[in-house]
């Protein structure tokens, strides 16, 4: 028998048809009444501006016309307006607190500046640990108060200080009942581990963290409750006995459990710390103006350097802003991934005051 075999070709122009094709039936059985026709068509890509065009009534209703003004809706030509205290006060989001992040040049700067200096005419104040003197700037133009913190600056801040409207405090933003001087104490704590971790690189184990407590517990009692990070270091080369005796532990049991975090805090101290932050502060945090800004642009370059600064001037400024009744305030942390990078205990102790956001307005 010979068999013909007959070669087509498609033209271009012929339209594809093989969608229309039947498949074979499953496992050599009837369709049974089922369409087991393939049916597939090709994939559609466009740019968003072409299916803006395609589908022009596709645009979300504004998230609330309250807060302060930012630009225009793409979508809609509306106003677009934000506000965290207003959406956190409407039930819109669950805490206040912003991420701004992306790609150098991309505009975080210029973002943060449009909501937080425009908010300022609507009632709202900004404190601000600047890595780059960008707010430094602003707080002088706007007459508001900046702190210059470098070598020679002639400038120093306690980081474990307490201020005394916060001490004075019986509740929080939200009504409710706090101790202050447990929350002090607390705040004071979570700084000095961070600054050991900074310095070991690592996380304090129990016995270590046990170590530091006892030694903050003995250097506020030694400085009349306002205690310098001299003193803690003093505490922990030379652990105090009764202190130590009521956790069923000897000094030398204590001086052991603390010897890496008595060598990171020497090595500490060894730093700027000294002359930038173990002493008295030679200033105050101004609660009336509406910018305040502690420059460390002195030490952009110095990444060591700069984690420490940045978590001292943090923890000083936030103690200041830690107040019921200090009024609703933008607190910026700028260039913070640098030292997040850097440092194990800035990130927890930085979460923690997150946290507190919503309990100091």
């Amino acid at each position: 028998m010979r068999r013909h075999l007959t070669a087509t070709q498609a033209t271009p122009d012929a339209p594809d048809t093989s969608w229309m094709t039947p498949s074979a039936a499953a496992s050599g059985r009837s369709r049974q009444g089922r369409d087991r026709t393939r049916f597939a068509l090709p994939g559609l890509r466009v740019s968003t501006a072409t299916a803006a065009v395609a589908y022009p009534f596709l645009a979300q209703a504004p998230l609330t016309h309250k807060g302060t003004f930012l630009g225009t809706n793409m979508g809609t030509g509306a106003p677009f307006c934000y506000s965290p205290f207003e959406l956190y006060r409407d039930g819109l989001i669950t805490n206040p607190n912003i991420l701004v992040a992306g790609e150098i040049g991309s505009g975080k700067t210029n973002t943060t500046c449009a909501l937080t200096l425009r908010s300022i005419p609507l009632g709202f104040k900004v404190a601000a640990v600047d890595a780059k003197a960008d707010w430094a700037r602003f707080a002088r133009a706007y007459g508001g108060s900046a702190i210059s913190i470098g070598p020679g600056r002639g400038n120093r801040l306690n980081p474990l200080d307490v201020s005394d409207a916060l001490l004075s405090a019986r509740v929080d933003a939200e009504g409710n009942a706090i101790d202050p001087v447990v929350l002090a104490k607390s705040a004071q704590l979570r700084l000095l581990e961070g600054l050991i971790e900074i310095r070991l690189e690592r996380s304090l184990q129990v016995a270590e963290r046990t170590a530091v407590a006892l030694a903050l517990e003995q250097a506020l009692t030694a400085s009349g409750g306002s205690p310098i990070l001299s003193d803690v270091a003093a505490a922990l080369r030379a652990p105090d006995k009764d202190l130590a005796a009521g956790i069923s532990r000897t000094v030398e049991e204590m001086r052991v459990a603390g010897d890496a975090a008595r060598w990171a805090f020497d090595g500490l101290l060894s730093t700027v710390a000294k002359d930038l932050f173990d002493g008295p502060s030679t200033t105050r945090f101004d609660s009336t103006a509406p910018i305040v800004a502690i420059d460390l642009s002195d030490l952009y370059n110095d990444n060591a350097n700069l984690s420490i600064a940045f978590t001292c001037a943090s923890a000083w400024m936030e103690a200041a802003l830690a107040t019921p009744g200090n009024g609703q305030r933008f607190a910026v942390y700028d260039e913070a991934w640098r030292v997040l990078a850097h440092a194990h205990g800035a990130i927890d102790r930085l979460q923690q005051q997150f946290r507190l956001a919503r309990s100091w307005g």
